[in-house]
């Protein structure tokens, strides 16, 4: 057999492998039925559905992972929600709050009294939100709980997203609650456009900026806000698709919905695009990214997974927006007073750093240190408390490297 045969014939069978692996592919667990949640510890993956199931290696292999959770009737009560708290797992069910100190491969009920909840971790404190606006918290890894419910509250808690030292709370009545104290107190958020039901939050950082917050609710309307939740800009309401589940990556937007799969938001949901190829037909309940695999647990088929950087690839081309170079623009306004805007262009996935230098090389800021995706950017340095000068911006991208001066007048 000739070398060339040997290489063509691997070329092939790397080729095939990887149109398989360009379309969402059903896994060997939770392979039929209701998957309501999807979690991600650090390499580990968690799936709850008819059980409870762990892949450490990026779900090639699974574990079932629900010692502990079967109830004195011998019914696994069914995990509806996960928290992360260091070395602890909690997990939200219909017997209560459980939790896990060997990364899920046993479990010990903390409160059976708390359950249909919520949770969410906001520093060392455990967060649980239940039915008819009850919110509890636990400062002492679920042992203990105290009400901290909002007085003016009787709806379902539905979802939580934590902003730095801020909570704020979804549910599904037209109404968002935020607390800067450990739910000491609370701000209650109204807005008459926001239609009932609070399906979803999700936190995008955004450099030195406020957060983007989102927030999806029933019959499709969609909004975002960068003051937490104080105010709500509203972003999508021409397809009306119930959005269940929403996850960010990077400067991407993920979201499951009821009637059109899994989308895609690139620019933070002004427009979406379906990315379903393999993925049958019917609800996407929970969405999850561990290392570069996408997994989606639906309404009857269970759980699938798929490859998230080909998939992210696969809309840039559809929609035309991989650049075929890097550019970064001269900053605008300049001179600024006291903030200025920086735009640039990424051709491909590369770890970005764009930092801010004094004219003795000194870095005085840092706007962007992460990996990003292909695509066009743009991030503002406030100056605020700088003083009036000369100044230089750096972009490093992979290789690619250039600096541009900028004055500063007040």
């Amino acid at each position: 057999m000739s070398k060339t045969f040997v290489v063509l014939t691997l070329a092939l069978a790397l080729l095939q492998r990887s149109i398989v692996n360009a379309q969402w592919v059903q896994t060997s667990v939770l392979n039929h039925g209701d998957v309501p949640s999807i979690a991600v510890n650090g390499s580990s993956v968690f799936a709850a559905g008819s059980g409870l199931y762990r892949s450490t290696d990026n779900g090639t292999h699974w574990q079932e992972a629900d010692s502990g959770l079967i109830n004195n009737l011998g019914f696994y009560p069914g995990v509806r929600t996960f928290a992360f708290s260091d070395t602890d797992i909690f997990a939200g069910t219909g017997d209560g709050v459980f939790r896990s100190t060997n990364n899920g491969a046993n479990w010990t009920a903390v409160n059976t009294s708390i359950e249909d909840l919520s949770l969410a971790v906001i520093g060392s404190d455990l967060i649980a939100g239940t039915p008819y606006g009850w919110i509890y918290l636990s400062t002492n890894n679920g042992t203990t709980w105290n009400s901290i419910r909002p007085d003016s509250l009787y709806s379902d808690v539905t979802s939580f997203a934590v902003i730095g030292s801020d909570l704020i709370a979804g549910t599904d009545g037209d109404e968002i609650y935020c607390s800067s104290n450990d739910g000491t107190n609370w701000l209650h958020t109204y807005d008459q456009h926001f239609e009932s039901h609070v399906l979803a939050l999700a936190v995008m950082p955004n450099g030195i900026q406020s957060p983007h917050l989102f927030m999806a609710t029933r019959f499709g309307f969609f909004y975002s806000s960068t003051d937490t939740g104080n105010t709500w800009t509203t972003l999508q309401t021409s397809q009306h698709y119930e959005i269940y589940s929403l996850i960010v990556y990077g400067t991407n937007l993920l979201a499951g919905t009821n009637g059109a799969g899994v989308l895609l938001s690139t620019d933070k949901g002004i427009t979406w695009t379906e990315i379903n190829t393999g993925l049958p037909s019917g609800i996407v309940w929970s969405l999850a990214i561990c290392g570069s695999t996408l997994y989606a647990g639906t309404d009857t088929s269970g759980l699938w997974q798929r490859p998230l950087g080909e998939i992210i690839t696969e809309v840039e081309k559809q929609t035309g927006r991989i650049p075929s170079r890097f550019i970064m623009n001269d900053n605008y306004p300049n001179p600024c007073n006291p903030s200025t805007t920086i735009s640039f262009t990424l051709p491909s996935r590369s770890f970005v750093t764009l930092k801010i230098f004094d004219v003795l090389g000194t870095e005085v800021a840092t706007i962007v240190s992460e990996e990003m995706m292909p695509g066009n950017y743009s991030k503002q340095w406030n100056a605020g408390n700088i003083a009036s000068g000369v100044y230089f911006y750096r972009l490093q991208a992979g290789t690619y490297s250039e600096t541009k001066k900028l004055l500063l007048l007040k």
